[in-house]
């Protein structure tokens, strides 16, 4: 997939999945990266269609009067179609899609997004409800932590923000696969200190050891 490799070449994406191997030597708990394409369920075409139209009545316009010469209200719905088709084309680029998609709702949707990646990828039927989710959502430039309920009761949230904010940070410098690198060297250096191998017993991951691709959660 081309936008994948826009963000994580090849060998971007091999260092994530070593540095997972490297988390499996040192904590029982399964960490999980994940990369979607976007989380929020886009509304950005018909707002976007409603916005040009309303600044084209605003300004006494009407593309309509152009090819319908027989009044001014029979030309609204060629003005309300060719608006919605405008505004179609303008929210395919991330950057409209952003912009005409409040913040709170698009930390919302990358939530709820990594929430059903966790049910769905099984991190909920970890060991000890050890699971971890590492979740990057691009489009809406989110990342989000979340554990099972048994490392949540013995590490504080705020160790995940911490680590979220490192990894956006090296995303946004354009080195996303040493995001996510360092995101999960971190989650394992501090679940080893909580959780970590039984002497002597080094179980292998249940849960694959590879970065999941997704283009976006349904």
């Amino acid at each position: 997939m081309r936008w994948v490799n826009k963000h994580l070449n090849h060998a971007a994406r091999e260092r994530v999945h070593q540095a997972v191997l490297s988390a499996e030597k040192r904590t029982p708990a399964e960490i999980v990266p994940v990369l979607v394409r976007r989380s929020v369920r886009s509304h950005a075409a018909a707002l976007a269609g409603l916005i040009l139209l309303a600044l084209l009545w605003g300004a006494g316009g009407s593309l309509g009067r152009l090819v319908l010469p027989w009044g001014h209200w029979s030309a609204r719905p060629v003005d309300a179609v060719v608006c919605f088709f405008a505004g179609w084309a303008l929210a395919g680029t991330a950057r409209v899609r952003r912009w005409l998609t409040r913040p709170s709702d698009r930390q919302r949707a990358v939530h709820l997004a990594a929430e059903a990646s966790f049910y769905r990828l099984g991190l909920h039927k970890a060991g000890h409800d050890n699971g971890v989710l590492i979740f990057v959502s691009l489009e809406e430039r989110q990342a989000v932590v979340l554990a099972g309920p048994g490392i949540a009761a013995k590490v504080e949230a705020k160790e995940w923000d911490s680590i979220c904010k490192r990894l956006v940070r090296q995303a946004a410098n354009g080195d996303l696969g040493a995001g996510f690198e360092t995101a999960i060297l971190a989650s394992a250096e501090l679940l080893e200190k909580h959780f970590p191998h039984p002497r002597g017993k080094r179980p292998k991951a249940k849960l694959g050891d590879r970065l999941r691709i997704l283009h976006e959660v349904v």
